[in-house]
């Protein structure tokens, strides 16, 4: 209800290349399927492939096909995107390792601040830009590979502490995180105060990088890539999939695909 066909059209693709990102590919195909209410009609379906072109013209994905279909009731957009990687460069959520730093691209928690804000009809051009039209972190993470082996790699689809999970869990290691080293943007402290961090820790559709890297490679790493800001936020360390912050545990917050909201 608060956005626009041409910025759902352009999430629709982004979000699925933050998954070709995730893994240190470029995108290269998409196939489109919609399925259509009758509410629905040409106009709105034109606005939407807009927003798709307006992705293509920076990233370069190719619409090679998809499928279209009614609904009395639903209106979905799913996208199934293949992208490529070269096998030097491909970087899995299973092989961090003890001693290795924890990274993010940019600011953590706008677009979930984004979210709150325009489900209650207010405003605010940063926080809601960026949780209507996210930016996929490829050309960062095709600078940053050329130059430095990264050990685990993941996009923050579901939050930083969710997804850091994810990683810890496939590669059977701890993590601690310096709270004071999230990055927060200043949009997002004006508008949450105090409660800034709780958005970074655990709001979703980010969209931004999280990976690990060792000590010696870290050496290599630049303070921005492509003008984003790269951020050390702790570091891998041995024991059980748990995430710790000044020898506290920390609980996973953020969306599971598989728990019920109800």
């Amino acid at each position: 209800d608060y956005t626009t066909p041409e910025n759902l059209g352009w999430k629709a693709l982004a979000v699925n290349a933050s998954d070709i990102a995730a893994m240190g590919g470029f995108p290269r195909y998409a196939i489109v399927s919609l399925i259509l209410n009758e509410k629905i009609n040409e106009k709105w379906v034109d606005r939407l492939y807009k927003g798709f072109k307006e992705f293509t013209k920076e990233y370069p994905v190719h619409l090679v096909g998809g499928n279209i279909s009614r609904s009395e009731s639903s209106i979905a957009v799913d996208i199934a995107m293949l992208g490529e990687v070269e096998k030097d460069r491909l970087i899995r959520r299973s092989s961090a390792k003890a001693g290795d730093l924890i990274v993010v691209t940019e600011t953590l928690g706008d677009s979930s601040a984004g979210m709150k804000i325009l489900q209650k009809g207010g405003k605010n051009p940063f926080l809601c830009k960026k949780h209507l039209r996210p930016t996929p972190r490829l050309k960062e993470i095709r600078a940053i590979t050329s130059k430095m082996k990264l050990n685990s790699l993941i996009d923050i689809s579901d939050g930083f502490t969710q997804d850091l999970s994810r990683i810890l869990e496939e590669s059977k290691v701890a993590a601690s995180i310096d709270i004071s080293k999230i990055p927060l943007s200043l949009e997002l402290k004006k508008f949450a105060k105090e409660k800034a961090i709780d958005f970074a820790l655990g709001g979703g559709e980010d969209y931004e990088l999280l990976f690990t890297l060792s000590k010696k490679e870290a050496k290599k790493l630049p303070s921005k890539v492509n003008g984003t800001v790269l951020t050390v936020v702790g570091e891998i360390i041995e024991g059980k999939p748990r995430i710790f912050a000044d020898n506290k545990e920390i609980i996973p917050k953020g969306h599971d695909h598989f728990k019920n909201e109800d």
